[in-house]
């Protein structure tokens, strides 16, 4: 007798379709300044020099994160080589492996619906897509921290249960902890840590953390955790109160970092990062343990999902330093814990009249608005009009699918729901190159790649653009940086003569060499009016309407026969 498999359900179907989506890289997409070019070039510095303990951007220290993601990414560029493609597929991965370890865990509770509903939620959400698809840290943390919880709340069913339990939800926290601090530092540890603290203190119920303190996880916490810290110490005198004071408690303190906002900031991040299913969020009230300490200790997993992202939202309000991705970490819990509710709600997955309604809204709005971007010319972005009326055509599907929902069985009415977003996600990608080298530098790029000649000498000036390191394989000297830039710490230690002085750059730039010059436009002036004391420039390529030049004293002249005189200053040390 032959037995049949059972066949997938469409939500399960849907969640693969965006894992795939999520980890496609099908057109060249050129990095994104000022985090993919910085995160790409670490760790291609790292493989060039072979020092792996301490990071380097252009040939300077730089310490404000510790080093894992710059590890993973450097092994992927050894596997498949120093591409974009490579340098993005760490976070692809972790988003994809973060779906999956939430499809397994919630699958084993409530069945296959609720496990694929879970993934679905989280790597088809506008903020966990898209963070998916950017070569940073956060992505890869979200991972980490997700471990520790749903290692925590495998811990605490345990306990509600009067069971022991075994070691390795203990040890999966334990490592996940430690990932997570190898990845952003001390909130890798203090906020999975305060949330078991406070959970705790809520039910009453302290065997949990008893067994994450005991000995075994302790150990494997601290011999992951701590090495790196020691060799970092003993390599950079000025490395402990930088990376600790500096960038841990003054970060949270201070408004050092110009990126305030409101106490609603991280609020209004949920509810755009969760499109499109932000009209579902009003159902978590049924996940809401209830307000008894007893109905708190009955119910571990929803008690210690709301703790973690309540803990995670309030903790980062009160910052002084907010960026979008530092919420990033709550959306697993926020997916997993609609998923539950969805699966315990005897109406299925059918969507209410105000839901319906304000997806269509949604939908509408967005092909609108693409169709007009296309149409308007508003933004100047090469190949943005046939892929924005591209765009407006898979939004206009999604919202014919959308409005016929109710022509469907109730329960696949999310299912269809699902297709639509996933039209609209798969066209944004269409999108995406034209944007990319429209917001980067990609056309000084190409210029340098065309021009460029092994003798001349490539400068940055007014404005150091990240990802020029990356793509010429080498260092770039540096003048006339913004004072309150994030390599102010490696000027401090700068060993390799990276940065030129005003008389410097001048006296190279009129010299006999022939020099590449990638200009911001507030330097621009120092070559016009009748204070002008340099050789005029010719310009080869212009990026982000004319924000960046690339210029050159003398671009019909082959550098690598030039005479080197005593004004052309030597290169900076080169890591190539």
């Amino acid at each position: 007798m032959t037995r049949t498999l059972p066949r997938p359900l469409p939500e399960t179907l849907l969640a693969i379709l965006f894992g795939l989506l999520v980890l496609a890289e099908p057109f060249h997409v050129p990095l994104i300044d000022p985090d993919e070019g910085r995160y790409s070039e670490i760790p291609r510095e790292m493989l060039a020099s072979g020092d792996y303990v301490i990071p380097h951007q252009n040939g300077l220290v730089y310490l404000e994160k510790p080093p894992l993601g710059y590890w993973l990414v450097a092994g992927s560029f050894r596997l498949f080589g120093e591409t974009e493609g490579a340098a993005r597929l760490p976070g692809k991965l972790a988003t994809a492996g973060t779906m999956l370890a939430l499809f397994l865990f919630a699958r084993r509770r409530l069945g296959e619906r609720a496990g694929a509903l879970a993934a679905l939620f989280f790597g088809g959400s506008l903020l966990g897509f898209g963070l998916s698809r950017i070569v940073l840290i956060d992505p890869l943390l979200t991972a980490a921290q997700t471990g520790a919880v749903l290692a925590f709340v495998a811990l605490a069913e345990a306990d509600a249960r009067s069971r022991p339990g075994s070691r390795t939800p203990v040890v999966v926290f334990a490592v996940s902890a430690a990932a997570a601090v190898l990845l952003k530092g001390l909130v890798g540890v203090v906020l999975p840590g305060g949330a078991v603290v406070v959970w705790s203190l809520v039910t009453g119920r302290w065997g949990p953390f008893r067994r994450l303190v005991a000995p075994l996880p302790a150990l494997v916490f601290l011999a992951l955790a701590v090495p790196w810290h020691v060799l970092a110490a003993l390599r950079e005198p000025q490395f402990l109160s930088f990376y600790f004071v500096n960038e841990h408690f003054y970060r949270f303190l201070r408004p050092d970092h110009r990126r305030p906002g409101p106490p609603w900031y991280f609020v209004a991040v949920i509810i755009g990062g969760f499109l499109p299913w932000t009209p579902l969020l009003p159902r978590l009230r049924a996940a809401w343990p209830g307000k008894t300490r007893s109905a708190w200790a009955a119910r571990p997993l929803e008690a210690f999902l709301w703790i973690w992202i309540l803990l995670v939202v309030v903790f980062f309000s009160v910052s002084k330093s907010k960026l979008i991705p530092y919420v990033h970490p709550v959306f697993p819990s926020i997916s997993l814990l609609l998923a539950l509710t969805l699966s315990r709600d005897e109406r299925g997955s059918g969507l209410l009249a105000w839901e319906r309604r304000s997806l269509m809204f949604l939908f509408g709005l967005l092909s609108a608005a693409a169709a007009l971007l296309g149409a308007s010319g508003i933004v100047s972005i090469p190949g943005l009009a046939p892929s924005a009326f591209g765009l407006s055509a898979c939004l206009l599907a999604g919202f014919l699918l959308v409005a016929g929902s109710p022509a469907v069985a109730p329960w696949k009415e999310l299912p269809v729901l699902a297709t639509a977003w996933l039209l609209f996600l798969g066209a944004a990608l269409w999108v995406l190159p034209a944007y990319a080298k429209w917001q980067g530098t990609w056309p000084i790029v190409e210029a340098l790649a065309a021009d460029r000649q092994p003798g001349d000498l490539l400068v940055q000036r007014g404005r150091y653009v990240e990802s020029i390191p990356f793509y010429v394989r080498h260092l770039t000297p540096l003048s006339a940086i913004n004072a309150r830039s994030e390599l102010n710490f490696g000027r401090q230690l700068d060993r390799t003569g990276i940065f030129q002085t005003d008389e410097e750059f001048t006296r190279v730039w009129n010299g006999s060499r022939r020099v590449l010059a990638i200009l911001h436009r507030d330097v621009r002036k120092e070559w016009t009016g009748p204070e002008a004391f340099r050789t005029p420039y010719r310009v080869l390529a212009t990026a982000q309407d004319d924000k960046y030049l690339l210029v050159s004293n003398d671009p019909g002249r082959a550098s690598a026969n030039a005479p080197a005189g005593p004004e052309a200053a030597p290169d900076p040390a080169p890591v190539r």
